[in-house]
């Protein structure tokens, strides 16, 4: 049996610096998910974006949560995400 169907998609291709493309492979790797997927959540939920059902389905949120507090930070004075270093 093949993949679940996603639905209709259009393809975003990203090229990501070396040092950074293993930090990406290892986080969404925690999560459970494809990078391509792990891409989507994290520019999803940047933009307050609904993120797909299809990675909703997969996602673990005792792990998600555990993603969040390791790696955002949020800056009090703003309310603005940024991810630290």
């Amino acid at each position: 049996m093949g993949r679940p169907h996603k639905g209709t998609r259009k393809c975003i291709s990203v090229r990501a610096p070396l040092q950074q493309h293993s930090f990406y492979e290892a986080r969404a790797e925690e999560l459970g998910l494809e990078l391509g997927d792990y891409a989507l959540l994290v520019m999803a939920r940047a933009y307050n974006l609904d993120v797909p059902d299809y990675i909703l389905k997969k996602l673990d949120p005792e792990k998600l949560r555990a993603h969040d507090e390791r790696y955002a930070v949020c800056d009090s004075s703003d309310n603005e995400l940024s991810i630290s270093a």
